[in-house]
């Protein structure tokens, strides 16, 4: 198999990954909302779940995509350190869709807790910062509340290897 069915293939296993990850995020995100919401704001009608919902799922979106682009950035700087490869624009490409490829490794367990981390703690950020602030709820509700969004939000799916995915 030549390097580009590989790199499509590899495309295309990142296409069905990212489908399958913003479904999860997507029910993770409504079930945490509701399950918050229910509990701390009795009054709140269905439009406030609507744009709170969207808020919540852009900022989950964007923290889970810091998460990953850090790891990518990693696999890139230790590719080009120890694997100096003269086509870099080819091995750029190849980095960037494989960057949640796990070979099993402990680094890579490590790198994945890592990124998963980030990506939580963005997320906490993002939405007691941005989106919480402007509620009428009191400061613990809005601590708990983001933290709970970033302990059950958090991209687990992370630990996925590219290999099931490849496989469907």
């Amino acid at each position: 198999m030549d390097t580009s069915h590989i790199i499509l293939m590899i495309v295309l296993a990142n296409i069905i990954f990212c489908v399958l990850a913003l479904f999860i995020k997507f029910i993770l995100n409504y079930t945490v909302l509701k399950i918050i919401f229910s509990n701390i704001c009795k009054n709140a009608d269905e439009a406030f779940y609507k744009r709170s919902f969207y808020k919540v799922y852009r900022f989950g979106i964007f923290a889970d995509l810091i998460g990953f682009f850090s790891l990518l950035l990693y696999k890139v700087a230790t590719n080009i350190f120890y694997y100096a490869d003269p086509d870099f624009l080819q091995e750029l490409i190849i980095q960037f869709f494989t960057a949640i490829m796990h070979t099993g490794g402990e680094l890579d367990i490590i790198f994945t807790v890592c990124e998963i981390i980030i990506s939580a703690i963005f997320i906490f950020v993002f939405d007691y910062f941005m989106f919480l602030k402007k509620t009428d709820f009191t400061k613990k509700q809005r601590i708990l509340s983001a933290l709970a969004f970033a302990i059950f939000t958090a991209p687990y799916y992370f630990f996925i290897p590219m290999q099931c995915v490849l496989s469907l």
